[in-house]
């Protein structure tokens, strides 16, 4: 009976899977670290952590740690550079994309319809790198507008509907900070206060 041939540790990850689906080689003699790879690339093609199991003659529990220590392999922390470059990446990409479907705009081969679906996608691209870039702070958005109304009846108005009042001030203020005209409503509040705490002590002077 002819033996399974043993792993090559200089084989791309893929072979070695593609020669253990063959029968060639025994997953069992795997090292963990190649394991590990092959465990990352069928998870990735959507095998399911039973069949990666069976296909690699191991434990559904020896599987399930071994995609813990992928994720945790592959986890980031939040980093300025890591965005910049993602950013950068992203661009790349969008113009390679906007690129080549102006090149099928622009080409004799294919119909009207398809140059001119070809052309729209070329448009859309560019609108969502525009919108995907506003998102991240790259560029500036449309300012936002705040409409309200405030009615106020200082005759009728005691500490606790000054407090609630000061309260939604405060809120649109951190919706629309450039707004000076809250500042200003934020003021005459205060002073509304003021006075009404002013009169309650004369009152109870007397």
């Amino acid at each position: 009976m002819e033996s399974k041939q043993h792993y090559n540790e200089e084989k791309p990850t893929t072979s070695i899977i593609q020669e253990i689906k063959d029968g060639r080689i025994d997953p069992t003699t795997l090292t963990k670290e190649l394991r590990t790879n092959c465990v990352e690339i069928l998870m990735l093609e959507g095998y399911k952590t039973s069949e990666i199991a069976q296909a690699l003659k191991r434990s559904e529990k020896t599987i399930k740690r071994d995609l813990v220590e992928i994720r945790e392999a592959n986890s980031i922390t939040p980093d300025i550079k890591l965005v910049k470059e993602l950013v950068g990446e992203f661009l790349l990409k969008a113009r390679n994309s906007h690129t080549f479907l102006s090149k099928l705009a622009r080409s004799k081969e294919g119909s009207v319809g398809e140059r001119a679906q070809a052309e729209y996608y070329a448009h859309v691209t560019s609108n969502d790198v525009i919108t995907k870039l506003q998102s991240l702070g790259y560029l500036p958005s449309v300012a936002r507008t705040v409409v309200g109304d405030i009615f106020h009846h200082y005759e009728n108005t005691d500490a606790e509907d000054l407090k609630a009042l000061n309260q939604e001030l405060i809120e649109l203020e951190a919706l629309c900070p450039e707004n000076k005209e809250i500042s200003k409503l934020k003021s005459i509040t205060a002073s509304m206060e003021k006075e009404d705490a002013d009169e309650q002590k004369d009152t109870s002077d007397q």
